[in-house]
């Protein structure tokens, strides 16, 4: 078999080799190597967090010809979700925060996510979430956040399969970061009037 052949035929092996990839099995190992290039605000509220049970249940398949057709790229952005807020570089920003049952009064701050809406096109991540702050269980804050991750087509466009997981997660995690970063922003000045009682300090 001659070289080009050969060369057309590994060609076609990697574009239509099938697979099933879930992008959150390594993704909290994504977050550790990238969060230094976070620059979310530090804020002085320690809180829990919930995240709304259909979030937690969000499915969300991706399949492209650029990185093999037959690849399934699977997103479960609650999953991904509570594994950022797990993460070293959210943690400092929020105080450590811990994760608790939605659906119950949770005693002092607390924190609830819901997806509304999720979508890669041309291999950007663009999310709408919903943040919501409640302090012993009555409402303080709700606000509908949008966000666009990096674009990564000509990244995937050359590097199929091999770069289509990192590019996903680079997308959702920029597109995640912005969300935070804005809530955060806005949630100092909102809680300064209402600190009653004071809000916590690191320890």
């Amino acid at each position: 078999m001659s070289s080009k052949r050969l060369g057309c035929g590994m060609i076609l092996v990697c574009l239509w080799a099938t697979g099933c990839h879930h992008i959150k099995s390594d993704y909290p190992a994504f977050l550790a190597e990238h969060g230094a290039d976070s620059d979310l605000p530090p804020t002085s509220l320690r809180a829990s967090y919930a995240i709304e049970p259909r979030t937690s249940l969000h499915y969300y398949e991706v399949r492209s010809v650029a990185a093999g057709y037959g690849n399934r790229w699977i997103i479960e952005f609650g999953d991904m979700l509570d594994q950022t807020m797990q993460a070293d570089y959210v943690q400092r920003a929020f105080v450590r925060p811990s994760h608790y049952t939605p659906g119950r009064v949770e005693p002092g701050y607390a924190l609830l996510f819901e997806l509304v809406d999720y979508r890669i096109t041309s291999f950007t991540a663009h999310i709408q979430l919903r943040i919501s702050l409640r302090h012993d269980g009555q409402p303080m804050f709700s606000k509908l956040y949008q966000a666009d991750g990096p674009e990564h087509f000509g990244k995937v466009a050359w590097g199929g399969a091999f770069t289509m997981r990192g590019a996903i997660q680079d997308s959702t995690k920029g597109a995640v970061d912005q969300i935070l970063r804005t809530f955060l922003n806005e949630l100092e000045p909102l809680l300064k009037p209402t600190q009653s009682p004071p809000l916590q300090a690191a320890r």
